[in-house]
């Protein structure tokens, strides 16, 4: 929490006010408690997971276009191999 604080911060600011920018853009404790708390409020760093889709192994119909894929069959036999395709996006200050 001491690093966070307003003291470790105007400390961090004076020693860097002789180059440009605003001085807070040049604390390093500013910014890493900037990117702390954007993380912690899930601003920033935040993953999302969507359009799962599994198929047999070797199903072409799945790559690229996935408006024809038969994508997600609802059995599978024992010995079948399975690939599993997600799209993630990273959330980063604010927005997708």
């Amino acid at each position: 929490m001491e690093m966070c604080s307003d003291e470790f911060i105007r400390k961090s600011v004076a020693a860097s006010e002789n180059t440009k920018g605003s001085p807070l853009d040049n604390s390093v404790n500013y910014n890493f408690c900037r990117q702390l708390a954007n993380w912690n409020f899930q601003e920033s760093g935040v993953l999302r997971m969507s359009n799962l889709r599994h198929n047999k192994k070797g199903d072409t119909r799945c790559v690229g276009d996935t408006s024809k894929c038969l994508a997600n069959p609802e059995n599978y036999k024992i010995e079948d191999r399975v690939e599993l395709y997600i799209d993630l996006d990273l959330k980063m200050n604010g927005k997708w």
